[in-house]
């Protein structure tokens, strides 16, 4: 994938997208083929090349982390209070929802999985030692939240594809092409056969039209296509069901 083309995937998608009361997020979406990810799933951690936002994190620690970590992250829960956790569904999965990592100080993570791992461990939250999110208790609190400022998942869910945010509406446009460029490049080291594992890539706003490399906005037009198909049988199966009460 070419810089230019990338570029130019930036400046279409930005200025066909609708214009929005928020900084939507540009995304890259990688569909893939020949993979059955259910046996072989994909899941790797790669930093972008430029931040563009500012990660939330929580931390899980024992008191005697405690005044360190709260100069460092957004929220911190220490040992005492995790033990008490777990037991209110909302207050759990609230918590869950309101950071977008959580570290852990290693000899806590048994009771992280115990109290909270169902809330975090299905919104793929769980303290992951790959993405430096488990730390022993001398380990240097700034070091990691930094390195987390960058971090994006690349991972395989319940499709065959790949979704990473690669920068905000209003980053520049020479700042996200070097975003997407290594972020693709490096997902080409991780996929078994490389780029034959790619069946195309596409780049949307949050609340935009798809672009697809190569085609541009055609995918779009047939995405239309699908849901205009699906109203019409919806229709049809609606009054056929009328006409036989």
């Amino acid at each position: 994938m070419e810089v230019d083309e990338i570029k130019k995937a930036i400046e279409e998608v930005k200025a066909k997208g609708p214009k929005r009361n928020f900084n939507q997020s540009i995304d890259l979406v990688v569909n893939l083929k020949g993979l059955d990810i259910k046996k072989t799933p994909v899941s790797s951690f790669h930093p972008l090349k430029h931040s563009f936002s500012k990660v939330k994190i929580c931390c899980f620690c024992d008191e005697t982390v405690k005044t360190r970590a709260d100069k460092v992250f957004d929220y911190v829960i220490t040992k005492t209070q995790l033990g008490l956790m777990g037991v209110n569904k909302k207050d759990s999965k609230k918590l869950a929802n309101s950071y977008d990592y959580f570290v852990a100080q290693a000899d806590l993570m048994a009771l992280v999985a115990n109290k909270l791992g169902r809330y975090l461990g299905s919104r793929g939250k769980m303290p992951n030692p790959g993405a430096g999110c488990v730390f022993l208790p001398n380990a240097d609190l700034g070091d990691i939240k930094n390195k987390l400022q960058f971090l994006k998942r690349l991972q395989t869910k319940t499709d065959a594809n790949i979704k990473v945010s690669v920068g905000k509406e209003d980053s520049k446009n020479e700042l996200l092409a070097e975003n997407i460029k290594d972020m693709y490049d490096y997902l080409l080291t991780i996929l078994p056969e490389g780029r034959n594992n790619v069946k195309n890539l596409l780049l949307k706003l949050t609340m935009g039209p798809v672009y697809k490399f190569g085609s541009g906005f055609k995918l779009n037009t047939d995405n239309k296509k699908i849901v205009k198909e699906k109203i019409t049988k919806a229709k049809e199966v609606k009054e056929t069901k009328e006409e036989t009460k």
